[in-house]
């Protein structure tokens, strides 16, 4: 895959003496599809000071009416992360259930068996 990212043109003329061009406005990254992720550690996340930042982001967008959370096994720590808050959340009655939407994803399978191991793996 190859994503592109527009790059502050302001800031690259000062790295490049003012002078700058349409192929350096744009930066490319090519991200395989066949590099395995590593597994985070789950009780650290959660116990981690990121976690507590994002109990405070999630309650903060619910408050100003944001409320569809969208993650993926596969995005790292954060399905597990997203999970743990939103609980918690329920949990100590600051937010209810019905608050919020929480999309997640999986691969398609080709046997229905192996796509509900891998639906019971998630949140």
């Amino acid at each position: 895959m190859v994503f592109n990212t527009d790059i502050d043109t302001n800031k690259l003329k000062l790295m490049n003496n003012n002078t700058t061009t349409k192929q350096q406005t744009k930066q490319y990254r090519w991200i395989p599809d066949t590099i395995p992720l590593l597994k985070s550690n789950k009780a650290k996340v959660v116990k981690s000071d990121s976690q507590a930042n994002l109990r405070d982001i999630i309650v903060n967008c619910l408050k100003v009416g944001l409320n569809h959370f969208e993650t993926a096994r596969f995005y790292g720590s954060s399905e597990c992360q997203f999970v743990d808050a939103l609980a918690g959340l329920i949990e100590d009655g600051t937010i209810a259930r019905e608050d919020f939407i929480f999309q997640t994803k999986l691969f398609p399978m080709e046997k229905r068996g192996d796509f509900e191991k891998q639906w019971e793996a998630t949140w």
